[in-house]
């Protein structure tokens, strides 16, 4: 019998709800789940809800969109556009982009910027106006670190280590 047991049901307002299933035999109840997640699913594609949104993948930055039509794909950053830019610059940049601030104050040159798919580090900026030090670090979205050219090289580079102008 098939006391207690649960399928998956979503209402027309998109909630997902569970209704207990009938008293029946254990292969008839394995079908009807299986029957009325398909219907679930059906009606989220209907409803356009889709809950369930993969992140970046390999097919979906190379513009592969048969293969994952749904698929977020991480903001493109050159680090030439970073190169020689003031904290600010850089700060407007970054958010028409739609990188995430993060830290004391990106815009004054104490932060970094987040990928929105990844959530890996994108932008990172060292200022140190004391002694005039200023630049910044431009990454992939696998948070692999970048010359100015968008070459990948190791984190300590000096490649790595864009120039910023300080205001």
């Amino acid at each position: 019998m098939n006391a207690g047991k649960y399928a998956p049901e979503i209402l027309e307002t998109g909630a997902l709800v569970t209704r207990p299933l009938p008293p029946v035999n254990r292969v008839f109840a394995v079908g009807l789940s299986v029957m009325a997640f398909i219907d679930a699913a059906s009606r989220l594609d209907r409803l356009d809800i889709h809950p369930i949104r993969p992140l970046h993948t390999d097919s979906a930055a190379s513009g592969d969109d048969a293969v994952c039509p749904e698929a977020e794909v991480s903001p493109e950053i050159n680090p030439a556009d970073i190169a020689g830019k003031t904290p600010s610059e850089i700060d407007a940049i970054a958010r028409a982009a739609g990188l995430i601030p993060k830290g004391k104050n990106p815009a004054e040159g104490r932060g970094s910027y987040i990928d929105p798919v990844t959530g890996n580090q994108r932008i990172l900026i060292h200022t140190n106006p004391k002694t005039g030090d200023a630049h910044a670090h431009v990454n992939n979205p696998a948070e692999e670190r970048l010359d100015i050219n968008g070459n990948v090289v190791d984190n300590d580079a000096p490649d790595a280590h864009l120039p910023l102008t300080l205001p």
